[in-house]
């Protein structure tokens, strides 16, 4: 039978080195994804996961299970650690997806163009949201989150998480459809220029 977070975490603060282990293969991969999505480059989303897990081994015994669980005690950690990040580094970001898309296009160049022109058009929009409005959109819709755990790692109320993410997905569903509407003109614009050789 496997063990729940919170067993897993039990052990931890007993010295279980097998239990920190396991908890950390199940969640290293969403810190960094959590860590990615809000904006943090790929080289650094490794350090932040690092640092989410070493906070883990010092500060277990903060964690609360009246308080909620095991999984938005390590999302409120994330969140700390990256808001600290952005904060630190935000005249070194330009864009998230930049260099995953030129890795991406010189692996394939046509294949997944426009999907990833699709993907890049939506993680720029994400990233241009407010980080609180960001940061739920990340736990909820990208982390898949129930409104409870995201509002346990915020430290706000469900009520807040769902308006959050109510407000989000109108700006998100405004920005994308501006967005949509450039390319179109961009595009019919290259279209026409094309026909006429003047391109």
């Amino acid at each position: 039978m496997t063990a729940t977070d919170e067993q897993l975490l039990v052990r931890m603060q007993d010295g279980d080195e097998d239990a920190f282990g396991c908890i950390y293969k199940r969640y290293a991969s969403s810190m960094k994804n959590f860590a990615r999505y809000m904006g943090v480059p790929s080289g650094s989303t490794e350090d932040i996961a690092q640092d989410v897990f070493l906070a883990l081994i010092h500060h277990a015994s903060r964690f609360d299970p009246e308080r909620g669980s095991v999984i938005s005690f390590l999302y409120g950690i994330a969140r700390n650690r990256i808001l600290r990040w952005l904060r630190d580094h935000s005249r070194e970001l330009l864009s998230l997806s930049d260099q995953d898309q030129a890795e991406l296009q010189s692996q394939n160049p046509l294949m997944h163009y426009t999907k990833e022109q699709q993907i890049n058009r939506l993680h720029r929009a994400i990233l241009g949201l407010p980080e609180h409005y960001r940061e739920v959109v990340i736990l909820c819709e990208l982390q898949e989150l129930s409104y409870e755990k995201a509002a346990e790692a915020v430290g706000c109320a469900v009520g807040t998480v769902r308006s959050r993410l109510h407000r989000a997905r109108e700006i998100l569903s405004r920005r994308l459809q501006n967005a949509s509407e450039d390319e179109k003109e961009v595009n019919d614009y290259e279209l026409s220029t094309l026909e006429t050789g003047s391109l």
